[in-house]
């Protein structure tokens, strides 16, 4: 099982992408976060494999 974070400042953004991940064998939608902040601090007290994550987020900065 492939457990998977969503993170998209949009709610409906998250919806579509978590609809269309349940619908696919050996993917969990384990949380979801609105923000860069919120997803750091969601993968330090949860196990998770892949964050799916919109990089143009505001307040979100790339490296």
């Amino acid at each position: 099982m492939i457990n998977v974070l969503l993170v998209d400042d949009h709610e409906l953004v998250r919806a579509g992408i978590r609809r269309i991940l349940e619908d696919i064998k050996g993917i969990k939608v384990v949380g979801e976060a609105c923000c860069g902040e919120d997803a750091v601090k969601w993968c330090r007290t949860n196990a998770v494999d892949v964050v799916l994550m919109d990089m143009n987020m505001p307040g979100y900065r790339r490296p």
